[in-house]
């Protein structure tokens, strides 16, 4: 098992993954999304992290998720952002994996007539979203 944390990850979530790292040993994972890619906010926020983790950069996989891409436009940021932020992140060379995630909903579907592929694709995401402690329409735009 490796915990995943993010910034907003609150600090009994905090506790629990740290408790996962001792017993699992298999280090963890940080989601850090593009808000804390910004030059100054990067080092506290991943610091604070690792420190709350109880582990070093090389024990842990950095995510840099960019969440849902929506156009062609927020694919370019995202691609400037990586280009960019990513040689200046705090100990870029050192973490244990750099994945870079992102997503996107086709939007064909989102704009097609109701049908028996668009509902299967809504129900999947609809059925997601809710595992995650969500709203289907946050996946859909």
């Amino acid at each position: 098992m490796t915990p995943m944390v993010a910034p907003s990850s609150d600090a009994s979530y905090l506790a629990a993954a740290r408790a996962a790292v001792a017993v699992h040993q298999q280090g963890a994972a940080i989601r850090l999304p593009p808000v804390g890619w910004a030059v100054g906010q990067a080092a506290p926020l991943l610091d604070g992290l690792l420190k709350a983790l109880g582990l070093t950069a090389p024990d842990v996989d950095l995510i840099l998720d960019g969440g849902a891409l929506a156009n062609d436009a927020t694919v370019e940021l995202y691609r400037t952002l990586l280009t960019a932020g990513l040689p200046v992140l705090p100990r870029h060379d050192r973490w244990r994996r750099v994945i870079v995630a992102a997503g996107s909903f086709p939007a064909i579907l989102a704009v097609s007539a109701p049908g028996p592929l668009c509902a299967a694709a809504s129900s999947r995401v609809g059925t997601v979203a809710r595992a995650a402690g969500g709203d289907a329409s946050d996946w859909l735009r």
